[in-house]
């Protein structure tokens, strides 16, 4: 790679000025263009310069030393957008734009220390519940770590960086006998079955909303999960693939469930006869009334509405998903068996659902001192 250094001259007279040098190199791919630069200083200097320039031509160009401004919205952003779900990069890009660019965009990513990290995080945890806190903390260390793996930094600095410890709250989840009166005070209404369905397979409510007859096989007593409810980047609520790799899965139903998913079916039919040319025959398996997909926020308004009228303790439209799991490890189901019907990571089935079930501690606690009986017999 060649490189040259010489004096600029006067365009008037041509003689050479003093202190000032023209620095030649070629840089970029082949065929190379050359590229100049003027110095203003002793020639020891302007043959620095060109050692710097040659340097970096021969490395692939020069570095970038962009702030963290820069590195967000120009590389980060656009490139983890394609990487992950777009709720994932909504909430993300949120807190990039919300909190972290307004108070650090302007530092140099390489300046970037633990401490100036820190002091943003404990501002914003004065009046931010923990688990807030840590998803603010989490996203930052993403992207981070995006840096450092492209060698924009040396360290991902929110590893040294503290967030708040976060207790996982206690989920209220009824007991059986709740969840069966539930079912008996609402087994007529039109909302029975997706109750019944919703305990029973222990879906998440985005999954069974896009539930259509042609993924069941009642006759094997099989769902085949093929796609979920989603919120968009813009905001919107879309049909996409199942959350996870995990997530897409075939679930064995029950005879209980199949006997509610073919009342469904029924009382449907009823309906579709009653709407005549205005039902929409989507082949969804819940519907609004008039073939029309049900949404999920749909679904949690009327569960809402059915708690209500039950006179039971206020639950989420999630906490079925919970109940089914939990009723799952109370029974002594494998816990592999228990997330792929989930559709999570045996870890993850374990830590959200065995909490739920407090007599498995009981249990526990008796098979040790059973244990320690027997031991002492037989000494």
């Amino acid at each position: 790679m060649r490189g040259s250094v010489s004096p600029k001259r006067d365009p008037k007279t041509g003689r050479p000025k003093a202190g000032v040098w023209v620095v030649r190199w070629e840089a970029g791919k082949q065929p190379r263009r050359q590229r100049k630069e003027t110095v203003h200083g002793t020639k020891k200097e302007a043959e620095a310069r060109l050692a710097k320039h040659l340097a970096e031509a021969a490395a692939g160009g020069p570095r970038w030393d962009p702030t963290l401004g820069e590195f967000i919205e120009r590389h980060f952003l656009p490139a983890y957008r394609d990487r992950v779900k777009p709720t994932t990069w909504r909430t993300r890009a949120g807190w990039m734009r919300r909190l972290w660019l307004p108070a650090l965009g302007a530092v140099k990513l390489a300046d970037l220390t633990p401490l100036m990290v820190q002091r943003v995080l404990d501002d914003f945890g004065r009046g931010h519940r923990p688990s807030t806190v840590g998803a603010a903390h989490s996203a930052l260390s993403v992207a981070l770590a995006e840096a450092a793996r492209l060698e924009a930094v040396s360290r991902n600095v929110c590893v040294l960086v503290r967030a708040p410890a976060v207790t996982p709250r206690e989920r209220l989840v009824w007991t059986p006998d709740q969840a069966q009166q539930f079912l008996d005070a609402h087994d007529a209404t039109t909302n029975g079955p997706l109750w019944e369905t919703a305990i029973g397979t222990s879906a998440r409510i985005g999954e069974i909303t896009c539930l259509r007859w042609e993924d069941l096989d009642l006759e094997a007593g099989t769902w085949r999960v093929e796609r979920t409810e989603t919120l968009g980047a813009d905001g919107r609520r879309t049909i996409g693939p199942p959350k996870t790799r995990a997530s897409r899965r075939v679930i064995w139903l029950s005879d209980r469930t199949r006997a509610a998913l073919r009342r469904q079916r029924a009382r449907q039919n009823e309906r579709r006869l009653a709407a005549g040319p205005i039902w929409r025959d989507e082949g969804w398996v819940f519907d609004r009334g008039d073939g029309e997909r049900l949404t999920a926020a749909g679904a949690r308004r009327a569960f809402a509405a059915a708690i209500a009228a039950s006179g039971l303790p206020r639950m989420s439209l999630h906490g079925l998903r919970h109940l089914g799991g939990a009723l799952m490890v109370r029974a002594g189901v494998h816990p592999k068996v228990v997330a792929d019907r989930l559709g999570n990571t045996v870890e993850v089935a374990m830590r959200v659902y065995a909490h739920a079930s407090t007599e498995l501690q009981t249990v526990a606690a008796g098979a040790v001192d059973a244990a320690l009986k027997r031991e002492k017999r037989e000494a």
